[in-house]
């Protein structure tokens, strides 16, 4: 069977998502093959020689190898292995987007020429040349919840649940135009969804609700320096953050800002090394209030959007 979707001839978007655990590494290695059966379209993804997952695409008699530009894979590891390919509409080529574990690793716009496909087809999970390990899920996506095709834009959320389970409360990549779910996390003020990111304008607000013994990680994006400003919650007390990069002639990167919620308080960890962290950074929360954080990016003493590149609120 052909395991990408087509209708009437035409290729349709989809994401194509493998749980895999290998046991060698061996370059060249395939995890999955399939083909359509007038071979118009086929894709084969694969293990490079740098040990990165890699796809092959043939449409007609062209090929094309794309390397998802992630971190080497590593044996007895399980990762969630996702490869998104998004037609334009007037056949002139299509979006490309590799995921795993649910992070976006690279996005790309491919230029080819799409023909008709035929329907029908055949696919070889591992075989002969395939990897040496354990694959526990395979599946396509290609209809969203109102039955319009998409690819599947939950991949984080996928990813985060296999790792937390039922513990689970809130995760978001902003792959789609909104909130994964309505009214567990919401943003004020200019706020901008696309391409795997949430930017706030200077002054806008994302607020996270502080359900208690909950844990909560933001990864920001940014390469310049950051400054997390003193904000007031509703009931009047304050969260005090101010991080700034140690030295303001150096770009610094801020891979992961991460806390704890409590009934008593708000504790927070910062990659070591990368910032100064100030002794207050402590408040008093009800279950049922809010912590709301203003971002403000500053690039040459001129306040500029910043982006946000997950959100993660998970139970204790």
């Amino acid at each position: 069977r052909f395991l990408i979707p087509v209708a009437d001839g035409a290729l349709q978007p989809f994401s194509l998502s493998m749980g895999i655990t290998l046991e060698s590494l061996d370059a060249g290695a395939y995890f999955v093959r399939t083909s359509s059966q007038d071979e118009a379209f086929a894709l084969s993804l694969f293990l490079n020689d740098t040990y990165r997952p890699s796809a092959l695409i043939q449409v007609g008699s062209q090929q094309i190898q794309i390397s998802s530009d992630a971190e080497p894979l590593l044996t007895d590891q399980r990762y969630l292995l996702s490869l998104s390919i998004e037609p334009n509409l007037d056949g002139s080529g299509f979006g490309l987007i590799w995921h795993l574990d649910g992070r976006e690793q690279k996005r790309l716009e491919v230029e080819v020429t799409l023909g008709e496909i035929a329907g029908q087809g055949e696919t070889v999970i591992g075989g002969s040349g395939g990897f040496n390990g354990f694959l526990d899920e395979i599946g396509v996506y290609y209809r969203d919840a109102e039955g319009n095709p998409s690819i599947d834009k939950g991949l984080f959320q996928t990813a985060m649940s296999h790792t937390y389970g039922t513990k689970l409360i809130y995760a978001d990549s902003f792959e789609g135009d909104g909130f994964a779910r309505e009214g567990v996390m919401r943003a004020e003020g200019d706020i901008e969804f696309g391409s795997g990111m949430l930017t706030l304008a200077p002054g806008a607000e994302l607020l996270i609700p502080a359900e208690e013994g909950s844990a909560f990680s933001i990864e920001l994006v940014s390469t310049e320096r950051i400054r997390i400003r003193r904000e007031t919650l509703r009931d009047g007390r304050s969260l005090l953050l101010s991080f700034v990069g140690e030295d303001p002639d150096y770009d610094l990167r801020l891979d992961g800002l991460s806390g704890r919620i409590t009934a008593e308080s708000v504790s927070f960890e910062v990659p070591e090394g990368a910032w100064n962290v100030p002794t207050d950074q402590g408040i008093v929360l009800e279950p049922s209030d809010s912590i709301r954080f203003t971002f403000i990016r500053i690039v040459n003493d001129k306040v500029t959007p910043l982006s946000l590149a997950s959100i993660l609120l998970v139970e204790k």
